[in-house]
This record gives C-alpha cells, structure tokens and sequence, in this order.
C-alpha cells in the first residue's frame, strides 16, 4: 500500500510540476517535452488504477480528469500557431481577451509594454516602416481632374476612313414671296435663297509620357497613372479648347470664347425687353436665355435656340446659390433642384473653370458637333531615341477630331459678363 501511496504522491508532484512548466512555456507555444512528461504521468496512474481499494479509485479518477483536462489545453495551445515566440500583436489580443482586462484599465491600471516585445523601434516618414502592423491603402493620392462639362453635353460622331475634313452647305439668303395670286391674270413671285458651303479640318491633340522597365516591374499602380495622366490630360485639353481655344493658327480647336475669334455672340438686351431696376445675376441669365430664344433678328422668316445650360465659374455658382433679395431672403422659389445640379428658369447650371469669374455662357450645347476622326489612342513604343538601350518605354496618347459650330447654330450660344449685363439691361 506504501508502494501506491507513494505513486500517487509522485504523480501529484508531477502534474504540479506539468501546470508550472504549461504556465512557463505558454508563450513559446514549445510543448513537446511537455507531452512526453504527461505521459509518464498517464502510466503512473494507469497503474495506480490497478488497486481494488475505492478510495484510491476515486482519487485516480480525480488525477485522470485533471489530466484529460491538461492534455486538452495542451493540444489546443499546440493547434493554435507554431513555436514561434508570440508577436506584440498576439500579446495584446491574449491580454485584452482577459476576463478583467476592461476592470484594471477601468481601475487605472496603466498598459506596459516592453521594449522586447518591439520588432524594431524606427519610423521612416517617407517609407513608412515601423514594427507595428500597417494598412497599405492602395493607389497614388492626388488631386481629382477638373471636369469636362461641355464636351460631355456635346454631340458626338465618329468618322470612318478616307475622310478628310467635314464640310456642309448654309442658307446665306433667303426670300419668301409667297402671296395669293389673282385666277387668270395673277403671276406668282419668285423666292430664292443662296447656300454656300463650308469646311472644318480635324485637329490632332496629343502628348506623350515616359517610365522605365523598373518603374514598370516594381510599381501596380506606374502604368495606370500614366494612362490616367495621358487620357484625361487629353480630355482637359479638348474642353479648355472648346471654350478657348484660338483655331487654326496654333494647330488646335477654335472656341466660342476667344477673345479675337470666339464666335459665341456676345450678350445684348433684346429688343423688346423691359428694363429691369437693381437686376440681379438670376435675371441676367434668364434675358440671356430669351436671346438665344430669337436667334438671328436679323433673319425675317427665323427663330432662335432652347437654351438649356448656363456654365458659370463653380465661384460664381456659389454666389447664385446664396443671391437674396433686400429682405435677405434666399431666392429659393427661383431655384429648383434637379437632382444632378441647379435649375433657373429652365437654365441647368453647371460649374466650369473654363469659364471666368463673373461670366457667363448660356446655350443649347448640342448644337455644336465633335466629330471624332481618331478616338483617343495610346501607343507605346522603346524604339525613341536610345530607349532601347536604357529600359525606357515611350508612351504616347493622341486624338483628331473637329469641333464644328456652324455660322447659323452660332446664335445658341450668349456668352458675357454679368456686370456689364446688368448694366445693359437697366438701360432703355
């Protein structure tokens, strides 16, 4: 019986022993010895079990729970990572899963930790490396792209092959003599009209845009940004052209608002208008819509444009947006909402820097017409100078289109300062 007793005390002191070493070597997760000094264990009280005594029995049973339960958290510990040395990451996951975690920091208790626990202490700011675990957003950071407004609102065709220029006929005169003639003697008048033809040629806009093989090889995102650099540089180019471009003379598209030959027509009272006491910018856009409502006066049988749009510099939209009467009361009755902007008196506003502060462009835009020739077109190429010899790639974007404004179409487009209409139509 002494025999049994004194396994059974060895036993104790042995799974004594196995909580210590568990509790020491929890955070080297290395449990193999541990697992060979559990079954020594395990054949102990194996033989222990073999005595017919309850008493002992009972007690072996109590030492075979305790170690099933050691075995479990082994095993567990052991499927939960390698033996690696837990990282500051798995530290602090262990320590704020702790029951009385939120107690201790709620009592004051202050969160240490070691230095030991770092995997370094540096920090680069222009490479960003620490030890700490980080979160790579993805992508360049940078600035958006300006809008392109009146070349999205424009028309557009594409041209095929063996097309040269675009060219069409205009009525330049026109004389209606239709009237009732007499039975028998009556003679009927002439009318006539005269048509002279017109042309506009495609301009090419391009530019181009290098990077190295490296750059290409060590960076996802190189050749997507220069493709966004050399499309949308393109797109920003054809709309600043459209409102400003100066023509032919500089190999670029001709605008309505250039100052020597922008063809938009400049703002001017209609004949007929009443004068309007203290006008407002709301009221200057709604005159310039009635302009491009009659069109060409000086046409007898005529009628002008619906004007839709109203581009204003994004400043001055802000200004409209807070426009109130002397009363300081918001214009709110003459604004309506529309879901992708503002509308007054059936004029869409629409920001554009392309158009100055304090300026104005009322029209119907779709009566102008791009008509695309090549569509924009990325090559890429190291046959450039000594590319080939330096791992440099070439990459060009290119686009030939003609912006056609015919001379009659012209009159659905007011362009003019908002001061000086204001003044214009204070005027008798």
């Amino acid at each position: 019986m002494e025999k049994f007793e004194k396994m059974i005390q060895d036993t104790q002191k042995s799974l004594d022993g196995l909580k210590s070493a568990i509790e020491a070597k929890a955070a080297t997760k290395d449990f193999e010895d541990l697992k060979t000094s559990l079954n020594d264990i395990k054949v102990k009280v194996e033989g222990v079990s073999m005595v017919g005594d309850k008493a002992i029995q009972d007690y072996v049973k109590t030492q075979q729970e305790q170690i099933d339960s050691l075995e479990t958290k082994i095993l567990k510990e052991i499927k939960s990572g390698d033996s690696k040395p837990m990282t500051l990451k798995e530290r602090i996951g262990k320590m704020t899963a702790e029951e009385d975690f939120a107690k201790k920091i709620k009592e004051g208790h202050e969160l240490t930790i070691k230095a030991s626990d770092m995997t370094t202490s540096s920090f680069t700011g222009d490479s960003g490396t620490i030890g700490l675990d980080q979160l790579f957003l993805p992508g360049i950071a940078k600035a958006p792209w300006r809008d392109n407004p009146l070349f999205a609102a424009t028309p557009k065709q594409v041209v095929g092959e063996k097309i040269h220029e675009i060219a069409w006929y205009e009525e330049t005169s026109k004389t209606n003599s239709a009237a009732g003639v007499a039975e028998q003697s009556g003679s009927f008048a002439q009318s006539d009209a005269a048509w002279t033809r017109y042309k506009e040629d495609f301009y090419k806009l391009g530019h181009h845009a290098e990077f190295t093989e490296e750059m290409l090889e060590d960076s996802l995102y190189a050749q997507g940004e220069i493709n966004d650099l050399l499309q949308n540089g393109l797109l920003r180019k054809i709309e600043a052209d459209m409102f400003n471009g100066v023509g032919s003379g500089s190999n670029t598209i001709l605008g309505m608002l250039d100052s020597t030959s922008g063809w938009a027509k400049d703002f001017a009272k209609p004949t007929g208008t009443d004068t309007i006491t203290s006008p407002n910018n709301f009221d200057v856009l709604s005159v310039a819509k009635d302009q491009v409502g009659l069109g060409d006066t000086g046409k007898t049988f005529n009628k002008g444009f619906i004007a839709t749009v109203a581009f204003v510099n994004p400043a001055e939209l802000g200004n409209l947006r807070r426009l109130r009467d002397d009363n300081g009361q918001y214009y709110i009755p003459m604004i309506t909402s529309q879901g992708v902007g503002i509308v007054v008196d059936g004029l869409l506003l629409v920001p554009s820097f392309d158009v100055a502060v304090n300026k104005f462009v009322v029209c119907n835009p779709e009566r102008a017409k791009a008509y695309i020739k090549r569509n924009i077109t990325l090559k890429r190429s190291e046959n450039v100078a000594s590319n080939f010899l330096t791992d440099v790639i070439t990459i060009k974007a290119s686009i030939r289109l003609a912006y056609v404004h015919k001379n009659v179409d012209e009159f659905a487009f007011v362009y003019g300062d908002f001061d000086t209409a204001k003044t214009a139509i204070t005027t008798t």
